[in-house]
């Protein structure tokens, strides 16, 4: 599934807990820049973890923008779109 900001791959359901990885290349920017993506990444998934299906594997890759200056999404962007494109793939649970 793929958002404005990010990529997710979903491996289909195996035993055992959920897995989740995220990854940034250096096409997004600097140090600062993908480490500030991470963060924010960690931190819009946590309050999803409890609703999520267990056994995926799943690897969210932000995706490089076209512009030269990318500017990080808000907390409240990144959330929406980790929870929009979660929800399509069939990880989150319904409510």
């Amino acid at each position: 599934m793929q958002g404005s900001h990010l990529t997710v791959l979903v491996l289909a359901r195996q035993p055992g807990p959920t897995q989740i990885g995220i990854t940034t290349s250096r096409k997004v920017g600097k140090a600062v820049l993908r480490n500030r993506f991470r963060r924010l990444l960690r931190e819009s998934l946590r309050p999803l973890v409890p609703k999520m299906v267990q056994g995926y594997k799943i690897v969210v890759v932000v995706r490089p923008r076209a512009d030269a200056d990318q500017q990080v999404p808000s907390l409240g962007e990144l959330r929406a779109e980790v929870e929009r494109l979660l929800t399509v793939a069939g990880v989150l649970e319904a409510a």
